[in-house]
């Protein structure tokens, strides 16, 4: 259990373990704090406490963190529960932009040759995890997202085109199936009758105006924004509807554009709020580090830079705050402003032997989000991360899962361990493990640092509306 404060001077008792957070009276949080005699009416919250610390010094309970090792069944379990299948269709892409995870900046990837994935790939990976859901009576979740991914992968257009009539003529019981797709956009007006006939939710990469978005340019040199914004504007004319359901775009932030510039420009041109991501940090290698470091800006100051007050109002749920909240509810159970002190302490100092144990910090179990194919059939969690791990491939008959990577991943968390134990973001950490093995051994947050939670309960405070939606969305009955 410990005290927090919001920005706005109002007290909050958080416990760790019970993952709850409730309000606390002034007079209760200075005695807490060891600042002030307890006020009379509340000398029977602060007489329950005092009781409890006397028993955590006798002894009388373990309120050490207990962490447990990734298993093989877990990785197994995880790959049952998967949420998405992502298809890296090709290498190939008709843009050279600057800043690409691909390109020189990084080096945790392999050398890349234009290749493309076979379709008999596709065939493999849909049967097996088919198989599975069926052979294992857990069908997982209900809905399924087949994702393609590039490269550009519009470039390898054949593929899409089989892979939707494949999963058309065979369909998953129990499964709702949709696709999507990450794209420059610079083809979609060659197959944008497909897309709409098929449904795909299509996130279009695009910086903002033409200065914002002069990294994304051709292999040439020349930019690609105008072309690319003649295309889009014909496409949302000609597809008014489809458009604005399924068309929807990924902003990149970096020192030639800022999250109030993109966002108006595409919002006053297209009618949408863009997704608004950083430079992917990880991987980068010694020579560009300098220059990667003038490129990169913060999408925490991007959003708290935002003058225009209208603006704001339409990018609240962009916020990195909102994420924060919505982790921070989802990790810490509901916000509860009744509830008992016993139920507030009590897991932090009355501890079951049999409570769960966790895995060290919030790294996702490989595969429990995604599956991701590269070109050359390799198989990985995740499109972000380095390639430096081999967690298995497919070929033209079966998936082949390395099995070995839970021992990998087992001593990367015990590098965690002690960290996490006195980190007071463990709850709503957001560190992973493999993002970059040369570089992120220990993650940046510190045991002393300002925990995130006060930003959380300040932005909440501020923002009643914004928590109530948050809450609603993320009940689960």
């Amino acid at each position: 259990m410990r005290i927090i404060k919001s920005h706005n001077g109002n007290s909050y008792l958080l416990a760790g373990g019970s993952r709850l957070i409730t309000f606390a009276p002034a007079g209760l949080a200075s005695f807490l704090s060891k600042k002030t005699a307890v006020p009379a009416d509340e000398k029977y919250y602060a007489d329950k406490i005092e009781y409890i610390s006397r028993l955590i010094s006798q002894g009388s309970c373990n309120v050490k963190t207990v962490y447990r090792k990734l298993t093989k069944q877990d990785l197994y379990k995880a790959l049952t529960d998967t949420r998405q299948l992502i298809f890296e269709v090709t290498e190939s892409c008709n843009l050279k932009c600057h800043y690409c995870g691909y390109g020189d900046f990084y080096g945790n990837h392999r050398v890349r040759k234009n290749g493309s994935l076979g379709f008999e790939k596709f065939i493999s990976v849909y049967e097996h995890m088919k198989n599975l859901w069926y052979k294992s009576g857990n069908r997982g979740c209900q809905s399924l997202r087949i994702s393609f991914y590039g490269g550009e992968p519009l470039l390898n257009f054949d593929f899409i085109e089989k892979a939707v009539a494949y999963v058309r003529r065979n369909p998953i019981e129990g499964k709702e199936i949709s696709f999507s797709m990450t794209t420059n956009g610079l083809l979609l007006d060659r197959h944008i009758g497909f897309l709409a006939d098929n449904d795909f939710d299509v996130l279009v990469s695009l910086d903002g105006n033409e200065r914002n978005n002069s990294y994304r340019v051709f292999p040439n040199g020349l930019e690609s924004f105008n072309v690319l914004a003649a295309k889009l504007k014909d496409i949302q004319a000609s597809y008014p509807s489809y458009f604005k359901r399924m068309i929807n775009f990924n902003t990149v932030l970096h020192d030639r554009n800022s999250v109030e510039q993109a966002s108006s420009f595409i919002y006053d041109t297209f009618g949408k709020i863009p997704m608004t991501n950083e430079l992917n940090v990880f991987g980068i290698v010694r020579e560009k580090r300098e220059e990667f470091k003038r490129m990169f800006t913060s999408k925490s100051l991007g959003f708290n830079n935002i003058k225009d007050h209208v603006l704001r109002g339409k990018l609240i749920w962009g916020f990195p705050e909102v994420r924060d909240t919505e982790r921070s509810i989802f990790h810490t159970g509901i916000f509860n402003y009744n509830t008992d002190y016993g139920g507030i302490l009590a897991d932090d100092y009355l501890c079951s032997p049999d409570a769960e144990k966790e895995i060290p910090t919030k790294t996702c179990i490989p595969f429990s989000r995604k599956v991701f194919v590269t070109a050359n059939g390799k198989l990985y969690p995740c499109e972000r991360i380095g390639e430096e791990i081999d967690f298995g491939y497919v070929d033209d008959k079966s998936v082949h899962i390395n099995e070995s990577v839970v021992d990998i991943y087992n001593s990367l968390f015990a590098k965690y361990v002690k960290h996490c134990r006195k980190c007071q973001k463990k709850e709503t950490c957001s560190v992973c493990a493999v993002s970059d093995l040369k570089g992120y051994e220990i993650c940046e947050s510190k045991p002393d640092d300002t925990p995130s939670m006060e930003k959380t309960v300040t932005f909440i405070e501020e923002n009643p509306s914004v928590f109530e939606k948050i809450e609603k969305n993320l009940l689960i009955i």
